[in-house]
């Protein structure tokens, strides 16, 4: 998203200091072998494995959604919507979450509400607001 139009589009040599990386769509044999090759690097990087798309994605330690979120309401408590392990910070730390289309063992926390993957029930967990 770029509401804004601040996006431009430069060479990848142009990129000296990226945010993330995200790699899609990687065959089972190059996501394990990515897997491995990433793994010394766990202490300096953010790395997400969603193993049911076979995608990696790669952020600098401590840059994520809930991090980003902090810098902008400070202590104020928020109500957190998402569906994958990168929400997973934003999730774990809000007043109230929703969890949508995924499993108890991906967000074992007791401020998350599992939903559907429908617009019913979105909307109904929106009129409790």
């Amino acid at each position: 998203l770029d509401p804004e139009r601040l996006a431009q589009n430069v060479k990848m040599d142009d990129i000296t200091e990226p945010i993330k990386v995200i790699l899609l769509n990687l065959d089972d044999d190059m996501f394990e072998h990515i897997t491995k090759a990433l793994a010394p690097y766990s202490a300096f990087l953010s790395i997400n494995y969603h193993k049911r798309e076979n995608n990696i994605d790669i952020t600098a330690k401590n840059i994520n959604k809930y991090t980003t979120l902090k810098q902008i309401i400070h202590m104020a408590s928020y109500v957190a919507y998402g569906n994958d392990i990168n929400d997973y910070d934003l999730l774990k730390h809000a007043k109230q979450a929703y969890y949508v289309g995924g499993n108890k063992a991906e967000m074992p926390f007791a401020n998350v509400e599992y939903i559907n993957r429908s617009a019913l029930e979105l909307i109904k967990s929106l009129k409790k607001y």
